[in-house]
């Protein structure tokens, strides 16, 4: 509690402030379109081991996974939140918290657009569709083409300049030449939470794509963070 006393005792007057429960917990997001008259037409979800804050305030690394299926909880807590806003003809990127401690499902945030961070790609790659295009299609002609379940999980894997890696970009190229579908540098004003290069592949198999991300980002003298 020194860290709470110590903020009353000495915060600023006449200044007001939003205080948030620590959540210990993964983050798994509910990502879609909705139609016109609110029904979900595309559903998707991705799950991060970490917190893109954590993420920033540390200058780590960032991974994520396009997951093939959906945790039921999530898309009933995901439905009751777009009837709440009445959210109508749109993206949609929400976000819980599952506890690490009791897998309790925990809002954290609703945001009425794409997601970021190359998370479109990898619904892309994940369902072999244009996730933009059904989008369109929604909007113009009221249908949404798609495959029902993913195929693929598809993993995000970011790596920093300032740090040190154990094995090169052409050694990852080399040895994933199958299953990487996109890489790149990424524009500096999102580098502290995106990274500055990151990679995206995809398998059948999410350990194969585990196994990928700790590849890419083990560092020298560092243990693999998610080996």
């Amino acid at each position: 509690m020194r860290g709470f006393d110590n903020f009353f005792n000495n915060k600023p007057a006449n200044v007001n402030f939003i205080a948030e429960e620590y959540v210990d917990g993964i983050i798994l997001t509910y990502d879609g379109l909705i139609d016109r008259e609110g029904n979900i037409r595309f559903s998707a979800s991705h799950q991060f081991d970490q917190s893109v804050m954590d993420v920033v305030n540390t200058d780590d690394n960032l991974f994520y996974i396009c997951l093939k299926g959906m945790n039921s909880e999530v898309e009933a807590c995901g439905r009751k939140v777009l009837k709440s806003f009445d959210i109508k003809e749109r993206f949609f990127h929400i976000e819980f918290f599952k506890s690490r401690k009791n897998g309790e499902i925990i809002a954290l945030e609703v945001n009425m657009r794409p997601p970021g961070a190359w998370m479109t790609d990898a619904i892309n790659f994940s369902y072999d569709i244009d996730i933009y295009r059904e989008w369109a299609n929604m909007v113009l002609n009221d249908k949404v083409e798609y495959a029902c379940h993913g195929k693929y999980f598809t993993g995000y894997a970011s790596r920093k300049d300032r740090k040190k890696y154990v094995h090169d970009h052409e050694e990852i190229l080399s040895r994933y030449v199958d299953g990487i579908v996109k890489h790149g540098a990424i524009e500096p004003v999102f580098s502290r939470a995106m990274g500055n290069y990151a990679y995206q592949f995809r398998s059948t198999y999410v350990d194969d794509v585990r196994e990928f991300i700790g590849f890419v980002q083990e560092e020298k003298n560092s243990e693999n963070r998610i080996s």
